[in-house]
């Protein structure tokens, strides 16, 4: 007769359910672990590829270059709590902005969903923030505006400062353009505050009238930094006397210089350093300006639509300003009319024709003139 151990088998499958369970218990700690190993890998990325991007764009900044700009950059400045007072505008480190650093092969992609980094410049172009967000959902953050390696409630090696920290005072908040000749004033800088810079004060000026105030109470206009400014429309009309040295001024932010010279019967100083890549209309700029001849040749003037009168009876002006691109410009009516002296070949212009170039410069011989723009 053959007998079975009842009890052997019932103690062998309460092992087998113990092991089981014991195995599925590692397993789970494995996958955790695993997963929290996963997660750090992926912020070890996100760490690498912003000190890769601030890299290049400290190699950049060094070799006096601006920052590009941000793909899908806002157009409106925001405030961020790390920076307070310091307008940003932000974007994202994408394809447009690989294409100007070459040290990338490809572009750098948050490891886990392939999104695009954050990515702010100031109006300058000059300090940069970027941003990631890490596996504990807190951020990373990498700025040349406090030049720290920032990370929120860090607590670990990476030597930075918290994002909140208070931000430091701002240092050289006046400084030398790599042009050699123009003043700027740093985002940080405070309009109405006067700061040295190599020995001499200078003061920023926030607008037009507060420019006109300061040369009024005697202030040397070249000691006066209008990085801040936008528009500089009629600032000297109708000044007679001025004549003072503003070769120096930062005018990358000004949009509006309409009528600027307007009868300033004295002015003959030389302005061309000055950016005017912003600026949209310079109708009546040098109007009866009649003693103003200096080169204008170095003028960016891409953003401008309206040129109408700018040189009208600037009886001494003849520069060459044949290489100026004027395709843009929709209004060059009377532009040099009345500038007698004025008698240089435009007929390489690209205009609309018509009234909108209706006697741009009467004088001249019809064969200076650019097709299509009638003279009477």
């Amino acid at each position: 007769m053959i007998f079975y151990n009842i009890k052997n088998r019932a103690f062998t499958l309460v092992e087998l359910l113990i092991t089981i369970t014991i195995l599925a218990i590692l397993a789970t700690i494995a996958f955790l672990s695993f997963g929290n190993y996963a997660g750090d890998a992926r912020d070890s990325v996100r760490i690498s590829d912003l000190k890769n991007i601030q890299k290049s764009f400290e190699l950049k900044l060094g070799k006096g270059s601006l920052l590009p700009e941000p793909d899908e950059k806002s157009t409106i400045g925001v405030s961020l709590d790390e920076t307070p007072g310091i307008l940003w505008y932000e974007g994202k480190f994408g394809e447009e902005v690989l294409k100007e650093m070459k040290e990338f092969s490809e572009l750098p992609l948050d490891p886990s969903d392939k999104s695009k980094y954050k990515y702010l410049v100031t109006e300058d172009r000059e300090h940069y923030y970027l941003e990631a967000n890490l596996e504990s959902g807190e951020k990373i953050v990498v700025t040349n505006y406090k030049n720290t390696f920032s990370q929120n409630n860090s607590g670990n090696n990476s030597g930075g400062s918290s994002p909140g920290d208070s931000v430091p005072t701002c240092d050289n908040p006046i400084y030398l353009h790599s042009n050699g000749v123009t003043i700027k004033a740093k985002e940080c800088a405070e309009a109405g505050q006067e700061y040295s810079f190599n020995g001499t004060n200078y003061y920023v000026a926030s607008d037009k009238n507060d420019i006109k105030n300061k040369i009024n109470s005697g202030y040397s206009a070249n000691r006066i930094v209008t990085s801040k400014v936008t528009d500089m429309s009629e600032l000297f009309q109708y000044n007679n006397s001025f004549n003072e040295d503003i070769g120096n001024w930062d005018t990358s932010s000004v949009t509006n210089m309409s009528n600027m010279f307007h009868t300033a019967i004295d002015f003959n100083k030389d302005i061309n350093d000055w950016d005017v890549s912003l600026v949209g209309n310079m109708s009546g700029m040098f109007m009866q300006a009649v003693n103003f001849n200096q080169p204008l040749n170095k003028w960016n003037i891409d953003s401008v639509y309206d040129m109408k009168d700018m040189f009208n009876h600037a009886a001494s002006f003849n520069q060459d300003i044949t290489s100026w691109d004027v395709s843009r410009v929709i209004y060059l009516s009377q532009m040099f009319d009345g500038a007698t002296y004025f008698y240089q070949n435009i007929s390489g212009w690209i205009t609309r024709g018509g009234n909108y170039c209706f006697r741009i410069a009467p004088h001249l011989p019809d064969s200076y003139i650019p097709s299509g723009c009638p003279s009477f």
